[in-house]
């Protein structure tokens, strides 16, 4: 299993290694290293000649592909969107490379063209002021991550056209599915806070905010020395803004 690389050939397992540098420039935040290593790689399978191309190095284009998208959005590098959707486009398709697709969209202000996309692909019908997903629906074949970020972005397209009970909906079910507890805590603030646009009997209210306490339950409370703070004259006040996104 062989990809042809300009001169000399790369094999699977040096695209792992080259992946881990990856996935550790990723880690550091040095997106832009990482962009020209996956460029370097992408070009790399754009030079496989003839049959060489084979399944497996279809795959690993595919991988590049998304990883590339991913550094495009995670930077919202506007300058380089085309470019991250032409790899996408000439990987192939799948249900994550769908989503990469819309939340470029969505970076775009292309916001109903990301909605039709993920409602079309991910076939979502409406009932009740929920989502539904078809029998057939590549969503059920996701893992619970990629399934939180496409419920998340569903929820966001809703909410962005005004059907604020469907949106709240899917914050409720991302906070379902999420695995990690800072993106179960992330996706519960955002359905509490969009709760409060609703028209919601008052215990529902009060049973929401019980929940959000219990998942702060085992959470060691911090304890104020008061000795330490007699020096002090003036009283001295903390603002928590509502906006947890940008604040």
């Amino acid at each position: 299993r062989q990809v042809y690389m300009r001169e000399k050939l790369m094999t699977e397992e040096d695209f792992r290694k080259n992946k881990e540098q990856l996935d550790m420039l990723m880690c550091q935040g040095r997106y832009n290293e990482a962009k020209v290593l996956c460029d370097l790689l992408i070009s790399a399978t754009d030079n496989c000649e003839g049959n060489a191309l084979l399944e497996p190095h279809k795959n690993i284009r595919l991988e590049l592909a998304q990883i590339y998208a991913s550094i495009v959005i995670e930077t919202n590098n506007k300058a380089s969107i085309n470019n991250a959707l032409q790899k996408l486009e000439q990987a192939g398709n799948d249900a994550y490379s769908v989503f990469l697709k819309a939340r470029i969209f969505w970076m775009q202000q292309k916001h109903f063209a990301a909605l039709t996309l993920l409602e079309n692909y991910f076939v979502v019908e409406i009932k009740d002021d929920k989502v539904e997903f078809g029998a057939d629906s590549p969503y059920w074949q996701l893992n619970a991550g990629t399934k939180e970020l496409v419920l998340n972005l569903l929820a966001h397209g809703y909410k962005f056209y005004g059907n604020l009970y469907v949106a709240n909906a899917l914050c409720l079910e991302s906070f379902n599915v999420a695995e990690f507890f800072p993106t179960k805590v992330f996706e519960y603030c955002n359905y509490l806070f969009d709760a409060h646009y609703l028209f919601m009997p008052r215990e529902e209210y009060w049973q929401a905010h019980l929940k959000f306490d219990d998942l702060f339950k085992n959470v060691k409370k911090f304890k104020h020395k008061k000795y330490l703070h007699k020096k002090h004259k003036k009283i001295r006040l903390g603002y928590v803004s509502p906006d947890f996104r940008h604040h």
